[in-house]
């Protein structure tokens, strides 16, 4: 699932969201993810946050809503970034492997079920770190405990 080719064609409409169809294979232990995920945000203050893989927008507007934070949502798919703006969001088509921001302009960067289709993990986690203030927050869901144990080596 990190082939770009795969997840455009996969993410290029909403009948096709790739995610959906992973979610009803989930197995569900602990807190609600999403609720997990709002508190986590949450933590790092009112920090300006960026979404990346933003999907829809569904999560995006949630966190805006509850937690009243700026937020910048990111796509690799166009599809996605005109739901993400249909719901008023500030949303741009870009890739996490190459950041349209300057250094530092956030205090919280989402990953939310998105770093499994980086196909260079190193290069899109050197790029959130870019963005990412000193002392800034990052928060990254994955599909379960084990899953890219890589990400918590290099962490």
């Amino acid at each position: 699932m990190n082939d770009p080719e795969t997840v455009l064609r996969e993410y290029a409409t909403e009948d096709r969201f790739l995610a959906r169809r992973l979610t009803t294979w989930a197995e569900l232990q602990g807190p609600l993810v999403e609720d997990a995920t709002v508190d986590a945000v949450a933590e790092g203050g009112r920090a300006r946050v960026l979404d990346v893989g933003c999907g829809t927008g569904d999560f995006s507007e949630r966190l805006r809503r509850e937690l009243a934070v700026e937020l910048v949502a990111l796509d690799l798919s166009s599809r996605m970034v005109d739901l993400a703006r249909a719901r008023g969001l500030p949303a741009m088509t870009g890739d996490v492997q190459a950041l349209p921001f300057a250094d530092d302009a956030f205090g919280c960067v989402l990953a939310n079920r998105v770093l499994y289709h980086v196909p260079d993990l190193h290069q899109g986690l050197a790029e959130i770190a870019r963005v990412l203030r000193p002392g800034g927050r990052f928060v990254a869901v994955t599909y379960g405990r084990e899953h890219l144990r890589e990400l918590w080596d290099l962490v």
